[in-house]
């Protein structure tokens, strides 16, 4: 492929001619500088691939993008082409190598800190349902209709699909041309702030947007919660048709920058959709009325908790949006067992107490699922919180989610959750400090163990809440991926229930 197919004329400055460069692919990663690939500069977190120019030239690169006031020093033989921005140049690079798939899809986008997955996966199995060919590329996978999308990625690249939301440009726009090629018209995809912020999504259009809230997380990439919200606000000035929580913090200053057409969604004050008679069903889900221009709507979810009238009403509104018929989305509501590692329902056989799986990992998440949990209680049994924080990450929330945890769990048990390469028990001394005394509460670094010891030591009624990990099936330790799926781990343990319990050790410490 000739360079000029990928880079036009007037997005670059350069004394050379791109029509006259063969582009073998595009990369950003040294390792990956090859002969006769396009090597894309970008000022990264850790790194800045300017420092790297004279390297990148003599491994053979074709060309280098590079971003217009950047020091860089190259060969003088090695073609250099300037943009204004190279982030964003990277993402519309590889949309163009890929056929530019965005501009064949309808593409919906949902982006908050909470609930992005359970609404984007409810959109699209309404658009199943109602035989509209969609795709959906979001935290619990990549899927053509109901099959896992497959595509012959290397091991380094799935690792990194594994653990991303917003998958990069390098693996975002092949998924989609992979897409486009099965007969894909729809597209619903989780957008992150990571995403919107490092330009991932630069070359698309979305036809519809959806806010679901926002809380304090990522303070460790965002300065501060208004720069979140700014970074948020991206996705509304890239799409057709806006979608808003208007209960959620910060939902008026991201519609005040939408240049879209906005549509509000609420529970407590009018709105275009919006929720009354809200029903709490306890663990057998949650019903209300939902009010809109296409009149009222009975929606009855097997999925409990308040959260999931929001999630379910946002997505309802995009689908209804989108030109789906009322009963569609009602049968899809009424049909959905849940998502999975969101409120996940574990099978426990005949043991006489429940084990529920969440991918919380905010304390607003924490805290919307410990009051859920709550507000269907009898009273007669313990909530069992076991829950750790992820290391490299934003350490402001632990103690915070152990102050949660303190105040609406009867009992936690404080392990690891995805510790990559930081000290798991200096992890476990942060949420410790959100706790005002030891009461209630042990320390168990193995997760494994941890999960063990809830099974061996459960109480009749006793609720147990795996949170952090959700639908992940592995454990990111040491800067290693192991296999760890939860589910496998409670069956095994309840098994061994009765042997195995007084071989179970706190190993605090």
């Amino acid at each position: 492929m000739k360079l000029s197919e990928l880079l036009f004329e007037g997005e670059y400055v350069s004394s050379h001619q791109p029509s006259e460069i063969d582009i073998g692919t595009i990369c950003h990663n040294t390792r990956q500088a090859l002969c006769g690939n396009l090597f894309v500069c970008i000022k990264g977190i850790h790194y800045d691939g300017h420092c790297f120019g004279e390297y990148i030239g003599e491994q053979g690169a074709s060309a280098i993008i590079v971003e217009e006031g950047c020091s860089f020093h190259t060969a003088p033989h090695v073609p250099v082409f300037a943009v204004k921005d190279s982030r964003a140049t990277f993402a519309t690079l590889w949309h163009r190598f890929c056929g530019s798939p965005g501009d064949q899809l309808k593409i919906i986008g949902i982006t908050g800190t909470n609930g992005k997955t359970s609404t984007a996966y409810m959109i699209h199995k309404m658009l199943c349902e109602a035989k509209v060919n969609s795709a959906f590329i979001g935290t619990i996978g990549c899927y053509m209709k109901e099959t896992p999308l497959s595509i012959p990625f290397t091991e380094e690249q799935n690792q990194r699909l594994d653990t991303m939301t917003t998958p990069d440009p390098d693996l975002l726009y092949p998924l989609m041309q992979k897409m486009v090629e099965e007969g894909a018209t729809h597209l619903v995809m989780e957008v992150s702030s990571h995403a919107l912020a490092l330009k991932k999504c630069h070359p698309l259009t979305f036809e519809v947007s959806l806010f679901t809230n926002l809380s304090s997380e990522h303070m460790d990439f965002h300065s501060s919660i208004e720069e979140y919200a700014q970074t948020k606000s991206i996705l509304f000035r890239k799409s057709n048709i806006g979608i808003f929580n208007a209960d959620a913090q910060t939902a008026d200053i991201i519609m005040a920058q939408a240049s879209c057409q906005v549509l509000t969604c609420s529970a407590v004050h009018g709105g275009d959709f919006f929720a009354s008679r809200i029903q709490n069903n306890g663990m057998n889900g949650i019903s209300y009325i939902l009010n809109s221009n296409y009149g009222r709507l009975s929606i009855s979810l097997q999925i409990p908790g308040t959260f999931s009238v929001y999630n379910s009403m946002l997505a309802s509104a995009a689908a209804l949006t989108l030109g789906i018929k009322p009963f569609v989305v009602r049968k899809t509501l009424s049909d959905l067992k849940g998502v999975r590692g969101r409120m996940e329902k574990v099978d426990v056989g005949q043991a006489d107490f429940a084990v529920l799986i969440d991918y919380a990992h905010t304390e607003a998440a924490m805290r919307h699922l410990l009051t859920t949990v709550r507000s269907f209680s009898t009273g007669k049994e313990r909530i069992v919180a076991l829950f750790g924080c992820g290391g490299d990450r934003d350490a402001t929330k632990r103690a915070a989610m152990g102050r949660c945890a303190y105040e609406l769990a009867d009992f936690s048990i404080i392990t690891t959750d995805n510790s990559r390469t930081e000290n798991p028990a200096h992890i476990i001394m942060d949420i410790l400090k959100g706790y005002p005394s030891g009461d209630n509460r042990i320390v168990i670094l193995n997760r494994k163990k941890a999960i063990e010891y809830a099974i061996a030591t459960a109480q009749p009624h006793d609720i147990i809440l795996l949170i952090g990990k959700g639908h992940e099936t592995y454990e990111l330790t040491d800067g290693e991926k192991k296999p760890f799926d939860e589910r496998k781990i409670v069956a095994q343990a309840i098994k061994c229930k009765d042997s195995t319990h007084t071989n179970i050790h706190s190993d605090e410490n």
